[in-house]
């Protein structure tokens, strides 16, 4: 016994032996890298600047912009509304009794990227970045109406350590600024407007995604726009400002019931979306999230009429 435990201890010092040299005549150095970080400005041709409307189902996923550029607001700066959806109720059949009207169109969202414009295309009058379609092309996305807003307002921190921090409190509003109407110029030469009085659009079932990890805060998870009246609909403090969030109104399909894993295990590309006021059954909930409503009385033209429906995004004091 004693021998074996000898002939341990034998061996163990030589593998020591062997070992300790190596470590001895061992060398380090720490390299270094470095990246400087600025807050986005407020030249839309730079496309670093602007935000791309992305996927309101999965915000990890595709971008690109709305469709034609229709409702792409290529604002640039920290602080901007990105995207807004545009909305259409179809031709209908003129009706002297009230009505509500289902949303008919989708929102539809290119893929791609954009870039800067090159010289000639400024010459030429190019003001934003150019949209630059995904090569190999990838199909477009069919999506419920949505806003997409961002908060890229960052800390400014000095070489010696001094931090200035940033606010991140916003609040978002929308307001039915322009009624639905029609303006017409008769034979007298005299401009008339016909205005679709009293009208309302109602929206409901938000689906709220955001890339920070936590959201804003849903004042008005259901709204209704009455003409000129500010509705507040969501806000956001020091802890949930920051990142891009999208709110959309219905889903296209039922792919928010065949995606419902997806969200809730965070699978990538990670979703942070809210499920508890979203419709979970039935198809195309969509066409029922944003509904206009036009009262009886109304002398209505054979004519499009159209309105204007303004998103704003305030920072707080």
């Amino acid at each position: 016994m004693k021998k074996k435990v000898l002939g341990t201890v034998l061996v163990c010092a030589s593998v020591l032996s062997v070992v300790t040299p190596l470590v001895a005549n061992a060398d380090t150095f720490d390299g270094t890298g470095k990246i400087a970080w600025l807050g986005k400005g407020p030249d839309p041709k730079d496309p670093a600047n602007i935000t791309p409307a992305i996927d309101p189902d999965q915000v990890g996923g595709d971008s690109g912009r709305l469709k034609g550029g229709i409702g792409q607001t290529m604002h640039a700066g920290e602080l901007t509304i990105d995207a807004v959806s545009p909305l259409d109720f179809g031709t209908q059949t003129i009706s002297t009794t009230a009505k509500t009207y289902q949303v008919v169109n989708k929102a539809v969202i290119e893929q791609g990227t954009f870039r800067a414009p090159t010289a000639a295309e400024v010459a030429a009058g190019a003001t934003t970045a150019i949209f630059a379609p995904a090569a190999p092309a990838k199909p477009d996305l069919e999506r419920g109406h949505f806003v997409q807003w961002t908060d890229a307002r960052a800390d400014t921190i000095s070489s010696t350590g001094s931090v200035t921090a940033a606010k991140h409190g916003w609040t978002l509003d929308a307001k039915l600024t322009k009624q639905f109407s029609v303006t017409a110029t008769p034979s007298s030469g005299t401009p008339v407007t016909y205005t679709l009085n009293g009208a309302t659009l109602d929206y409901s079932n938000p689906l709220r995604n955001h890339t920070n990890g936590v959201g804003a805060t849903l004042t008005k998870p259901a709204f209704t726009l009455a003409y000129n009246t500010s509705v507040q609909v969501a806000t956001a403090d020091q802890t949930n400002g920051r990142g891009t969030h999208t709110l959309e109104f219905g889903q296209v399909g039922d792919h928010y019931a065949n995606t419902q894993s997806t969200y809730a295990g965070a699978t990538a590309p990670a979703d942070n979306i809210d499920k508890a006021l979203a419709v979970t059954s039935g198809t195309d909930s969509y066409k029922k999230s944003v509904l206009l409503n036009v009262p009886a009385g109304n002398n209505i033209q054979k004519a499009i009429y159209t309105a204007d429906i303004t998103w704003t995004l305030t920072a707080a004091p």
